[in-house]
């Protein structure tokens, strides 16, 4: 599958690039019949100096397509709290939505996407670095 390949090499071009922005850069090669769709970037913003939206929106602006923000959880719907049996409730679902954004992926994805999308998330790493390390 095209779009299994591409998240494989996305996913082992991060692990040789990035320097500080992931802590969760260690996802392994996509299993053969795992198709995701998305592809989750948990931003280190202590390490680079900006949040997580900040840090997104400037890599969209870098033409990559992507959702800054994850805002479905359910434990955020106020209209389904009666509707619940118990107080329930996803800290840990919460915690990594603030601190991830979403890539859009595309079964038409090739070689040239990966390069495209590690090369932006990269430039703009490094530009918040660079301005961090000057405070």
């Amino acid at each position: 599958m095209i779009l299994v390949n591409f998240v494989s090499l996305l996913s082992l071009r991060f692990q040789k690039k990035s320097r500080r922005l992931l802590k969760y850069a260690n996802h392994t090669v996509i299993p053969k019949n795992d198709s995701p769709f998305i592809y989750s970037i948990i931003v280190d913003g202590d390490s680079i100096g900006v949040d997580k939206i900040t840090f997104a929106k400037a890599v969209l602006a870098e033409g990559i397509g992507l959702n800054p923000h994850y805002s479905y959880l359910v434990t955020d719907w106020s209209w389904v709290r009666p509707y619940l049996s118990d107080n329930f409730d996803t800290p840990n679902a919460g915690d990594i939505r603030d601190t991830t954004f979403n890539l859009y992926l595309n079964e038409n994805y090739r070689n040239q996407e990966v390069l495209d999308t590690v090369a932006a998330i990269s430039k703009v790493e490094k530009a918040h670095i660079k301005r961090k390390n000057e405070y």
